[in-house]
């Protein structure tokens, strides 16, 4: 049981990372778009 909780917030740690930088990117690419439009 404890291991397997362990197991559940590893994995939401990583699913938090993943889409944190890939809003970051998504923004930085809307900034540079703006700019060149």
């Amino acid at each position: 049981s404890s291991s397997s909780s362990s197991s559940s917030s590893s994995s939401s740690s990583t699913t938090t990372t993943t889409t944190t930088t890939t809003t970051t990117t998504t923004s930085t690419t809307k900034v540079i778009d703006y700019i060149i439009a």
